[in-house]
């Protein structure tokens, strides 16, 4: 049993691993660097330290040495943060409303393959350079790595921009309701797909 998650790193883009901790009702003592301040309530959820200072990350520690009430409500109160800002249907809702609102013809937009945000691209595996291997379109899985998740969402969005040119396979995984187009309407039917699955 873990009794505090702590993660004092010097460099973090987004603390995925806090919100795994704070969805288990677990209090979390995190450093104020990159996107774990955005993760954490500082005094509800858990602690927002500065991690160069030594004194404060002891003191931190010791705050939680028992398991007291405040302790206690605040893993209650990560795990309630949790589930009502980074639920999966509301991710999925804020994601296509990005993708619908990017303005491919602005200069200052660059879509790479996998992720807008290239930094995810070393991160993720998304397998969209690997050939598909079989020539059975399978609806929706674009990669064919037997799972239907937010990878195709990407995928078709990429395709839908004119990121990545599909294989005739890939246009027809893409390609939902079989009407000769990949659109958002595409993307929809695949996010429903994932959330009623």
């Amino acid at each position: 049993e873990i009794d505090v998650y702590i993660n004092l790193s010097e460099k973090e883009s987004f603390g995925v691993a806090v919100l795994e901790a704070s969805c288990a009702g677990i209090p979390v003592i995190v450093s104020d660097v990159g996107g774990l301040p955005e993760v954490v309530i500082d005094g509800e959820t858990g602690l927002i330290i500065n991690r160069n200072n030594k004194n404060e990350i002891i003191n931190a520690m010791h705050s939680f040495l028992n398991k007291d009430k405040k302790t206690i409500n605040m893993g209650r109160n990560g795990k309630a943060f949790v589930e009502a800002n980074y639920n999966w249907k509301n991710s999925v809702r804020i994601m296509l409303n990005h993708y619908e609102n990017i303005n491919v013809q602005d200069p200052n937009i660059h879509v790479y393959f996998g992720s807008i945000n290239p930094i995810f691209y070393d991160a993720w595996d998304f397998d969209l350079n690997e050939p598909v291997e079989t020539e059975q379109c399978v609806s929706m899985d674009l990669n064919n790595d037997g799972a239907v998740n937010v990878v195709d969402v990407i995928s078709v969005v990429n395709i839908i921009i004119g990121t990545i040119t599909p294989t005739d396979v890939q246009q027809c995984a893409a390609d939902i309701n079989q009407d000769g187009t990949v659109n958002v309407v595409d993307v929809i039917s695949i996010v429903n797909q994932i959330i009623n699955s």
